[in-house]
């Protein structure tokens, strides 16, 4: 049985320095004032090592500590490193703490989002759950980004009980940008309380394109970022880190290693593994691939397959599911896992585990053959099909990665779309790009005329939402070519009206609406009707025609509860508010706000809500009741610095500063035109105007 002697953690040796900077930072956040820590260095270097050092340090301090691994597996995923996370700490929560958190009034809209997102919620949080009613547990088919920040940042507090937080992210070159958002709103929402994030990231694996270089740049100019730059340990540092990982080695082989062979925390740990699997270290090994080559061939067959099934996997997997997947049988699993772990080749808490450094990994796939290689992905697209048949999108990338390399293209190009809509939905948009442009040539190669629609369709919405409406108008006429029913067409004439609007082109959107109001014609689909009825109001507002814009937001209205759409509905009455305060009838303008309003925190839609509370006091400022302006102003900025909307809190803030000034409080003026210039720091575009774009989109994937 393969179970060789343990060994301890590596010691710290070399970066004292970088430790009590990172220290000093702990400190920092305990007073409610660290900066984000981003932690750069070659592949190899040590900056995992030196990330658990300081994890393991902070949960010595009392700290709630989040150490996650981004891997290659998450590319396409939309929040993946977050949510599995979260899901592992949620179970060191009693389930008394769960139950009283997740019954709360206050919780009930994040269970509707959080049923989306988390693969057995109702596993995890049973007793909370008890007497739920289907509909509170079925979730709403519409949600923002922001009700996704605000579910995931609450489950987050749930879990960590109000001590100190730290947030580390290692291999960030793999993270995804809705994460990458998710951790900006994250840090927005508790700078106030002790909360510390570190990530860490390889610069040569991160592509000019990837969006952490757009994260670093942005928090560079907030002034939120400190950055950490790890360099190579000096040759003392190498040979104390060499003699304490391999303190039985005799001196001159260790010696004759250090003269010979090449140098690197990586490598050293590697032959350190190779030595407690055999005793030795075998021939003189230059290279991290041929170390790790030798030293799994040295394994019994049961221990290398599972440890082909992590390769393949990619991710932190359960026993279970590895030992199902390697065709071991479940008796022998736990044994070997624990000694795999012992050994450094595998890391986990003892529920879950993945391979301990990217180049084992990469090694153990590459050392498989072709076919081995292609029923490994076969069984791993089975099992994790299985295991998320409640929600198939959120492992959908994983999913389709699994089904190509197993050669069977037709349940790829499924999962592809699907991941590609998920990932849309989420606002990930230049993964939904790449995802949809993968789907496209697996459906130009199945001749799939249905699925090609779909994705020309998504690549055009994700291209408007982009702002590139040449490239969104090209994939929308490609897609309108080859839709197969009335409705499809109409809703893609929507999307294409959607980007005339957005160039300017109001005459030529309400033509494209009306040919998709005459192609919807007889179809008894009263949600679709609606959605081109919001958007007529929208362009006839744009275009002044006042009495056609409030007759077609009516409409839209009348659909939306027929169809009982919450979403739309709430729209139709902020397009109905906006339209009647243009007309100065103010009073029907604020009661439509307050019933666009009501509808949304029904449903946890805070983004909206804070597009609601700013025209309401916009409306009341109009109707010269200053108070109840301010207040429903200050409710708006402080929910859009939550949500990270930096131009609309902005304008909110400018509206507040004048409110103030008339009234003579100049103090509070002058801290809310300081609050606006900090936000112009940030990037915010004074030309924008303070209206809330339309939420209700023709596809929602």
């Amino acid at each position: 049985m393969f179970d060789p002697p343990g060994w301890t953690e590596l010691p710290l040796i070399g970066w004292e320095r970088e430790m009590s900077q990172l220290r000093s930072w702990y400190g920092q956040a305990l007073r409610g004032s660290a900066p984000l820590v981003l932690l750069e260095g070659e592949a190899g270097i040590g900056k995992s090592h030196l990330l658990r050092a300081f994890a393991r340090w902070c949960g010595e301090q009392g700290a709630r500590v989040i150490l996650a691994t981004c891997r290659e597996a998450d590319v396409g995923l939309p929040y993946g490193v977050f949510i599995r996370t979260v899901r592992h700490l949620m179970r060191s929560v009693s389930a008394a703490a769960l139950s009283a958190a997740l019954s709360s009034p206050q919780f009930g809209p994040h269970l509707k989002v959080l049923s989306h997102l988390i693969p057995g919620l109702t596993d995890i949080v049973a007793v909370s759950l008890r007497g739920a009613s289907s509909s509170d547990l079925a979730g709403s088919d519409h949600f923002s980004t922001a009700q996704v920040h605000a579910a995931l940042v609450d489950l987050l507090r749930i879990a960590v009980r109000g001590q100190p937080l730290v947030i580390i992210l290692d291999d960030m070159q793999w993270i995804d940008s809705a994460t990458l958002t998710l951790g900006q709103v994250l840090y927005r929402q508790v700078v106030p309380l002790p909360v510390l994030m570190v990530g860490s990231y390889c610069p040569d694996e991160a592509p000019p394109k990837h969006p952490l270089h757009d994260f670093r740049v942005r928090l560079l100019r907030m002034g939120l970022l400190a950055r950490m730059r790890l360099r190579p340990l000096d040759a003392e540092s190498m040979r104390r880190l060499a003699r304490a990982l391999l303190p039985d080695l005799p001196d001159p082989e260790l010696e004759n290693w250090q003269q010979e062979g090449e140098d690197s925390p990586a490598l050293w740990a590697a032959r350190a593994r190779a030595f407690l699997v055999s005793q030795r270290i075998g021939p003189l090994l230059n290279g991290l691939r041929e170390i790790n080559e030798w030293v799994v061939t040295r394994l019994e067959a049961d221990a290398r397959h599972l440890l082909e099934a992590a390769a393949i996997l990619g991710i932190e997997t359960d026993g279970e599911t590895l030992s199902a997947i390697a065709d071991v049988p479940a008796g022998r699993a736990p044994a070997l896992l624990k000694g795999l772990m012992r050994a450094r080749f595998l890391i986990g808490d003892g529920e879950l585990y993945a391979i301990a450094d990217t180049q084992l990994a990469r090694t153990l796939y590459e050392m498989l053959g072709s076919e081995q290689r292609r029923q490994l992905h076969l069984r791993a697209g089975q099992r994790l099909e299985s295991l998320h048949r409640a929600l198939p999108h959120v492992a959908a990338a994983m999913l389709a990665r699994h089904y190509r390399e197993a050669r069977v293209p037709n349940l790829a190009l499924h999962y592809l779309a699907m991941a590609a809509d998920w990932a849309r939905r989420c606002r990930a948009l230049r993964e939904a790009e790449d995802l949809y442009w993968e789907a496209l040539g697996q459906a130009a190669a199945l001749d799939d005329a249905s699925a090609q629609t779909q994705i020309y369709a998504g690549l055009g919405d994700v291209y408007l939402q982009g702002g590139d409406q040449i490239a969104a108008r090209g994939n929308l006429h490609a897609a309108l070519a080859s839709a197969a029913s009335r409705v499809q067409q109409a809703m893609i004439r929507v999307y294409l009206a959607r980007s005339l609007g957005a160039s300017g082109e109001y005459d030529a959107a309400r033509a494209t609406l009306l040919s998709a109001q005459e192609t919807l014609e007889g179809e008894p689909d009263a949600r679709a009707r609606g959605v081109i009825e919001l958007h007529l109001a929208w362009v006839e507002g744009l275009l002044d025609n006042g009495q056609a814009a409030l007759e077609y937001a009516q409409s839209a209205l009348a659909d939306a509860e027929q169809a009982r759409d919450d979403l739309l509905q709430a729209d139709a009455a902020l397009q109905l508010a906006l339209l009647y305060h243009r007309q100065q009838m103010l009073d029907q303008a604020r009661q439509a706000c307050l019933s666009s309003a009501q509808i949304r925190e029904r449903f946890g839609d805070w983004e909206g809500c804070a597009r609601v509370w700013a025209r309401l006091g916009l409306i009341e400022c109009d109707r010269q009741r200053p108070q109840e302006a301010i207040a429903w102003l200050a409710r708006s900025a402080d929910l859009y610095r939550q949500t990270g909307d930096s131009n609309a809190e902005a304008q909110a803030r400018i509206h507040l500063a004048e409110l103030y000034e008339a009234a003579g409080d100049l103090a509070k003026a002058v801290h809310e035109f300081r609050q606006v210039l900090t936000l112009l720091a940030e990037g915010y575009r004074a030309d924008q105007a303070l209206e809330l774009p339309l939420w209700t989109h023709p596809f929602l994937g």
